[in-house]
């Protein structure tokens, strides 16, 4: 499957619902990945939904899918607040929720978003990470392998 137009969708659909911010996305010629395209259209999902829902409004969220060694990797950048160093090693657990005031009953996430993320990318044979900056906004980066067939011509 193309990531590229995965990513496209998710992008297209996300401006529809928050119309009052930029949310970008540069892609590669050719992002192809085997798996399950559901799935990985949940990742975005997920990646891009966050980063909408967990900085102001107005906010740019940037996205941008390249192939690289063997890889296809997608990066969803915000220019948000960023997540205090403290929280970063949690961010991937299971109900973990960096600000408490983000409940269930308040109407806030779950602290499911990123944990679904890192089981659906592991299962995919990939790699999920974050950097983050106070100040400074927030990276999610997500790593699969390209589909066999690129993988061979990227070694010739």
């Amino acid at each position: 499957m193309d990531v590229v137009a995965l990513a496209g969708e998710v992008v297209d659909d996300a401006r529809v619902v928050t119309a009052d911010r930029a949310i970008t996305l540069r892609g590669a010629a050719e992002a192809a990945v085997d798996g399950d395209s559901p799935r990985i259209q949940q990742v975005l999902r997920n990646l891009v939904g966050n980063a909408v829902q967990h900085t102001r409004p107005g906010s740019p969220v940037k996205v941008t899918v390249s192939a690289q060694d063997g890889q296809v990797v997608v990066a969803v950048r915000d220019e948000g607040d960023g997540i205090a160093p403290e929280h970063l090693p949690h961010v991937f657990e299971r109900f973990y929720r960096a600000d408490p005031s983000r409940s269930r009953n308040g109407g806030g996430s779950s602290g499911l978003g990123l944990a679904i993320v890192e089981a659906i990318v592991t299962a995919h044979g990939g790699t999920v990470g974050v950097n983050s900056a106070l100040g400074q906004g927030t990276t999610v980066r997500v790593t699969f392998p390209a589909t066999a067939a690129r993988r061979a011509e990227q070694h010739q």
